[in-house]
């Protein structure tokens, strides 16, 4: 049930929720989980006011993390590129989601005594297109970033003019970012998995058609078939 959110609590009622060995305020603080005290009240846990609101309510909730970090002198796109795929670890967070947002402090052990310490401004991720944002010496999340979602396909190895397009072998990795199987007009097209790196070719034989780019920026402009 916890401690009560008030200023009229006792110390039984610490007693009752700590259990402690001996039922003294010491012995309290000394049994007690860190990670239930109500960081608005904990202070310096040397009175008996800290324990206001303690509780089981206010445990953190694990998530998973990198180990590994990118350092922000880099791009997103970059770090999506390094991270996605990386062995994950147990991570905690104080906030009031499954996963944390910007704001929530992080922990490396679920007690919340070791904030989560990047000794550059860095990314971390989840393996999963998601990229965690830290400030040097500190455990408060800054951001969370969604990397490029994108989809594979087979096609030519590309070229810049269009003769003989419709013979090339399709035998080449692309993703895309549309909807669809295949891109469609409007769609970008990346040489990576990580989407960070767009094709500068002008033609692609894949399908049953080919596509046309434009500005060497990946974008797909024209569909045609063969």
């Amino acid at each position: 049930m916890g401690v009560p959110n008030t200023t009229t609590f006792t110390l039984q009622n610490v007693v009752d929720e700590v259990n402690p060995t001996t039922d003294d305020l010491v012995d309290c603080f000394a049994d007690a989980n860190a990670s239930y005290f109500d960081s608005t009240y904990e202070g310096s846990k040397n009175e008996l006011l800290n324990f206001r609101n303690y509780g089981s309510g206010n445990a953190l909730t694990s998530f998973s993390m990198t180990n590994a970090a990118f350092a922000m002198t880099g791009s997103a796109n970059s770090a999506c590129n390094y991270l996605n795929g990386l062995t994950t670890y147990t991570y905690y967070h104080n906030g009031s989601g499954l996963l944390p947002v910007a704001g929530d402090t992080c922990y490396s052990d679920s007690a919340g005594n070791t904030p989560v310490n990047r000794s550059v401004d860095s990314w971390t991720g989840n393996a999963s297109n998601t990229l965690y944002q830290w400030d040097a010496n500190s455990g408060i999340l800054q951001a969370v970033i969604s990397c490029p979602s994108v989809t594979q396909f087979s096609g030519s190895a590309g070229q810049n003019g269009v003769k003989f397009i419709c013979t090339q072998t399709i035998a080449t990795n692309y993703w895309h970012d549309g909807s669809g199987t295949l891109p469609a007009v409007g769609d970008t097209v990346y040489t990576n998995s990580a989407g960070t790196t767009t094709t500068t070719v002008t033609y692609i034989r894949a399908g049953l058609g080919y596509f046309t780019f434009s500005a060497s920026n990946g974008i797909v402009t024209q569909v045609d078939l063969c």
